[in-house]
């Protein structure tokens, strides 16, 4: 029989922060392979058995209970020593048993299994005090490519497969580190600052300065009244705010034109 304290020194004394020390009683269960159904749609589906499930839900509930930080830890990186004691001599996988145990820390000792670093584990069989004994411990932290920031310093994550460096941590820090200049609003006369490639081309502040510099104010030929209009279309003498003002000016023109020739001919018929 294994006594629970044998995974502090086998096969060696842990040396990181221990982060649990869990023992499950009862016999040790082992990951199974997904199956797969096929519905009468056709589709296909992937499940696996009710067993493996509820046994990987009592792994980690019993993981949660001997757990003690308040949620997993992203940043590190862990080690992982099982014990699994089996009271009968069926055949099973100690490494499927231990995906079962990996697969029950995964959001609750770890963010991804990606962060454990080393594994111990060992199977007894035929031990009438059948358990499952788990040790989570601290190895080192994840090594992330970082670089710092050309302003403040600060750590920003960089990959190989971002193309080109990334040179500035956030916006301010960007606005701050490229050699820009500040200029007045061609229409508030607010200062605003222009970057080197927007030279030339940034004038305004925002929309609406754009907006009350691009237009214009009239008064419409028809029903007088005041109105807006983008300087470019602003073009002849008179001007409408809709089409319903310019065909009502223009029947009403028209008619008067009519009514000047019928007194015309009148006259010269007398």
């Amino acid at each position: 029989m294994i006594n629970p304290m044998n995974v502090l020194t086998w096969p060696a004394p842990v040396e990181g922060e221990i982060v649990c020390h869990a023992i499950l009683q009862g016999e040790p269960a082992a990951k199974t392979r997904a199956r797969f159904a096929v519905s009468k749609t056709g589709q296909v589906r992937t499940y696996n058995l009710k067993a493996a499930n509820e046994a990987q839900t009592a792994v980690a509930w019993a993981i949660k209970a001997a757990l003690n930080m308040p949620e997993p830890d992203a940043n590190a990186t862990f080690g992982v020593r099982a014990a699994f004691v089996s009271g009968v001599l069926i055949r099973r996988d100690v490494d499927n048993m231990l995906k079962l145990v990996m697969d029950a820390a995964t959001g609750v000792v770890w963010g991804d299994d990606y962060q454990v670093s080393e594994i111990h584990a060992r199977i007894v069989r035929d031990d009438p005090d059948a358990r499952t004994e788990m040790l989570f411990y601290r190895t080192g932290t994840v090594a992330k490519r970082t670089t710092p920031c050309l302003v403040c310093g600060a750590p920003m994550k960089a990959y190989p497969s971002w193309k080109g460096e990334r040179r500035f941590c956030s916006a301010p820090c960007r606005k701050t580190g490229l050699t820009g200049k500040e200029q007045p609003c061609a229409s508030c006369a607010r200062p605003i600052y222009v970057e080197p490639n927007t030279a030339g081309r940034t004038k305004y502040c925002s929309r609406r300065c754009v907006k009350a510099v691009k237009t214009i104010a009239l008064t419409c030929t028809y029903c007088r009244r005041p109105f807006t209009r983008p300087r470019s279309l602003a073009k002849g003498p008179r001007t409408y705010c809709n089409p319903g003002c310019f065909y009502a000016d223009r029947r009403e023109k028209v008619a008067h034109r009519h009514l000047e020739g019928v007194l015309v001919t009148v006259r010269r018929v007398e």
